[in-house]
Formats: structure tokens, sequence, C-alpha cells
């Protein structure tokens, strides 16, 4: 598996974080602007009470914006790892994604061909605890 299938893996999860970043960002452009307007004409203390509500609104947007940039970087990072730890080739140990990788090609190969008798779960399965074992063996 490549860069570009993880990065399809996780499209819906990463599109799902922009709408959200995009509907914060709206918000808090309204925020800021309600918020000027009180700075500008604040008399009273019932408006001083509605610009304390805003600015602790503004607050807590800001921080769930920072939650979800921080959440983005973490799914291109694992894209990457995983994309790197599929391609990385070390001939001492086994590569687990890799192989991981090569398993679920053979299944979509075998998708594909309709004749071919399709492998069980319980079968991978196996074989994942197979590598693992392994690679617990050569550490």
């Amino acid at each position: 598996m490549d860069q570009k299938e993880f990065e399809l893996y996780f499209k819906e999860i990463l599109e799902e974080i922009e709408k959200e970043y995009a509907k914060t960002d709206h918000y808090e452009k309204v925020i800021e602007d309600e918020i000027k307007k009180f700075t500008e004409y604040v008399s009273s203390k019932g408006g001083q009470h509605y610009l304390i509500q805003h600015i602790q609104n503004a607050i807590s947007l800001r921080s769930q914006k920072q939650s979800l940039i921080k959440d983005k970087f973490a799914v291109k990072k694992a894209i990457l790892d995983y994309s790197i730890k599929t391609t990385v080739d070390d001939a001492s140990s086994t590569n687990i994604f890799a192989e991981i990788a090569k398993l679920i090609e053979k299944e979509k190969q075998e998708d594909k061909q309709p004749e071919t008798k399709k492998s069980a779960p319980e079968n991978v399965d196996s074989k994942i605890d197979e590598i693992l074992e392994n690679s617990k063996d050569e550490d």
C-alpha cells in the first residue's frame, strides 16, 4: 500500500475535520464581530456581561480550532507513518505493516476473482498472529 491508498482510507475523516474547521472559522468571525460591536458601544453592565460571554465563547472556539488542527496533523502523520512503514524494507526483521499490506492486497485480488476461493478472516488473523510471534522471536 502506498501513501495515496492511506490518504483514500483517511479521506472521509480529513473531510469531516475540514468541515468542522470551516464552521469553527465562521463562528469565530461572527463572535469577533460581536466583540467589536460591544467594545465600541459598551456603556452598561448588561453590555459588559454580553461582552464577557462573547470573549469566553471566542476562547472556547480558539481551543476547539487548535484541537482540530492537532487532529488533522495526527491523521496526516499517521498516513505518512503507515506509508513509510510499508515501504521501508528492513532485512533484519519482518515489517509487520508491509505484511499486513500484502495480505490486504492479496484479499483485494481474491475479491476481483470470484472463482477463486477467498481466504477466511480466521486465516488472516492467524497469519498476523504468526507474523507477530516471529517478530517477537527475532527481538
